[in-house]
């Protein structure tokens, strides 16, 4: 090899190390403000633009990527490039890949908090109209979702932006494909929100399960409690039939399909308690829709589009702000894309990157560091480690750009379920 092919080849191997990213950033053109949380699979860093001074939340990933084509596959990406802009998907601004160390990180906007912790506030009282305005724009973006080939899978208050009146569908890393081959995960979205089919089918369920959780999601926001809080499978089951009742032997033989005949469930007769009692507060609009996006049999249960046309949210406002939609994803040709019209991991019926936990939640306190700390590529995603921080006490802290973080107390113990599984998803 002659002194040029050598030349070429150090060349070559040193922009390999550069960091690559739609925008051109590198992680060192972020300054550390302070950590927003963490899961077992990522966490999230509020970070800041040494330059020009934007603000986002940067969800950086524990598993170490080998190559930008292994990134290029990641099912929460191509969800994202595919449904981005939409003014109630959270936005992903950029996609920045270190292959050195192989350190993946995506910046997303920044948001105000989580409708868990919005419901969640002692005093904050939501009223009819506030309930009406946040279910239309949750139905919004399930409906273009859906519309999209995309199912989102963990459909929880944790995974629903606020940010002033608007709220966002946020963490795709659970989707996938609507027309992707069956069976999927058998294990898949957080207890509380899932649904009987897929408690009960072994992997055979369908966008359908995202309305369920929608269903949950808007008992919690007139409620402010949970609707199935169960602490198993088997409770969960429970907690089910004995506000929905038990289904009747025709409806559950058609779920379990061929494996009816194998599998033996015996649950005691139920009538169901009926969603009244539990809101005797709530208009009868409101129930009507609470009560169709959980009915038992997939097949009855209302779609996004159908929700969007019930009464409830037939005179529902939602008074969009000011179009904050920033360039990057408008020209989204200048992100690392697969190419236009070829099949992508979420159509197909391949094994994906496992889901992460809902990780935007309020600060612990950060280590005090000038920079981006760095993340050991090959640490173990040990998910007895993972902290969470979804019951958040009272923060108070300066801007660290003004001053030392303040105040801010360790992350509390996650005591909602959390039972998404350490391996891949499918």
């Amino acid at each position: 090899m002659d002194e040029r092919s050598e030349r070429a080849e150090r060349e070559k191997d040193r922009d390999k190390e550069k960091s690559t990213s739609s925008r051109g950033a590198k992680l060192e053109d972020f300054r550390l403000m302070c950590k927003l949380g963490e899961g077992t699979f990522s966490e999230v860093l509020k970070i800041k633009h040494k330059k020009n001074g934007q603000v986002y939340a940067m969800k950086r990933f524990r598993k170490h990527f080998n190559s930008a084509d292994e990134v290029e596959n990641l099912r929460e990406i191509q969800a994202l490039r595919r449904l981005n802009p939409h003014p109630h998907v959270v936005e992903l601004d950029d996609v920045i890949f270190d292959p050195k160390h192989g350190i993946l990180s995506l910046n997303f906007e920044l948001m105000d908090c989580n409708l868990y912790e919005l419901v969640s506030r002692k005093h904050a009282s939501i009223t009819e109209t506030k309930a009406k305005s946040y279910m239309l724009q949750i139905c919004r973006a399930l409906e273009y979702m859906h519309g999209k080939g995309i199912f989102h899978r963990d459909i929880k208050p944790e995974n629903i932006l606020v940010k002033d009146t608007t709220v966002k569908l946020a963490d795709f890393g659970s989707c996938r494909g609507i027309h992707s081959k069956q069976p999927y995960t058998e294990y898949i979205a957080t207890r509380w929100y899932r649904s009987p089919e897929c408690l009960l089918c072994d992997g055979i369920y369908t966008f359908k399960m995202d309305m369920w959780g929608a269903g949950c999601v808007l008992f919690e926001i007139v409620s402010k409690v949970p609707l199935f809080p169960g602490s198993n499978e088997l409770d969960q089951l429970h907690r089910i039939h004995a506000v929905v009742g038990t289904p009747a032997g025709k409806v559950l033989k058609k779920m379990l399909g061929s494996k009816a005949s194998s599998m033996k469930y015996n649950f005691p007769f139920k009538e169901g308690t009926g969603i009244r009692p539990l809101i005797p507060h709530v208009s009868a609009e409101c129930l009507d829709l609470i009560n169709q996006l959980l009915a038992y049999d997939p097949d009855e249960r209302i779609t996004s589009r159908e929700a969007l046309r019930h009464p409830y949210l037939r005179d529902a406002v939602y008074e969009a702000p000011l179009d904050r939609t920033r360039s990057s994803l408008r020209s989204a040709g200048k992100a690392p894309l697969a190419k236009k019209g070829s099949k992508t991991e979420l159509d197909a019926s391949q094994p994906g990157q496992p889901p992460s936990n809902s990780i935007y939640i309020k600060p612990p306190k950060p280590e005090k560091q000038p920079s981006l700390p760095s993340i050991d590529p090959h640490a173990a995603d040990d998910p007895s480690k993972a902290k969470h921080a979804h019951h958040p006490q009272q923060q108070h802290h300066t801007d660290p750009d003004k001053g030392t973080l303040q105040g801010v107390p360790e992350a509390i113990p996650h005591k909602r379920p959390d039972d998404i599984p350490s391996t891949t998803s499918t």
